[in-house]
């Protein structure tokens, strides 16, 4: 090689140009490939995360549903008293729920349960507060008969009238599913408690 280098690869203006620009493109790669795996990485991680809820959900119960008595002389239905009472509603999945939506009424009747739900088509009235529920937690609820008359309390004879507390709950989970529950209770005027219905259109979860 002379000493007076005219050769294209002895130019180092144009050595450097070419490293630099070499090492601007792998540097543009590696930001790709970064901000691919990156995506890629909290895809996974989101998948993983929607699976475990998904066999780890919310589930929500009613429990120990509690009328209200008047007084120790009165009955616990009592003519001039509407029934009010409350219930709690208890998180026993492994997961948060959120409670987005609820409605609870009173029903009584001589005719047993009808086929159509009597709450059927109606708006909530959130007589469950609505807001997260953490498993193992629950909450306080509370009811009243909206719609309460004088015979409603008689309890002797074949015309005697059932009365219930019923309703359903709508919640989503930490990654957005919804779920409905539903729960009917019957009152008991023997037992002077209330007793779970078993009947899947009236209590199911």
């Amino acid at each position: 090689m002379t000493e007076q280098c005219i050769h294209w690869w002895c130019d180092k203006d144009w050595v450097i140009a070419y490293s630099t620009v070499a090492l601007t493109a792998f540097t543009g790669l590696l930001f790709v490939f970064t901000f691919l795996l990156w995506r890629a990485t909290a895809q996974t991680l989101k998948l993983g995360r929607e699976e475990f809820i998904s066999t780890h959900r919310p589930r929500l119960i009613v429990r120990n549903v509690v009328l209200n008595r008047p007084n120790t002389v009165q009955p616990w239905l009592a003519h001039d008293w509407p029934p009010t009472g409350q219930f709690y509603v208890e998180n026993i999945g492994e997961t948060e729920a959120t409670i987005v939506e609820s409605h609870c009424v009173w029903f009584s009747t001589k005719a047993g349960l009808p086929m159509k739900r009597p709450y059927e088509g109606d708006d909530g009235n959130n007589r469950i507060t609505p807001g997260p529920l953490q498993p193992g937690t629950s909450m306080t609820a509370l009811f009243d008969a909206a719609h309460w008359e004088t015979a409603y309390a008689t309890t002797q004879g074949l015309d005697s009238y059932a009365h219930w507390v019923m309703g359903w709950i709508e919640y989503r989970d930490a990654a957005g599913s919804r779920y409905r529950m539903a729960f009917c209770r019957n009152w008991d005027d023997q037992a002077h408690r209330f007793r779970k219905v078993d009947d899947p259109d009236y209590e199911h979860g």
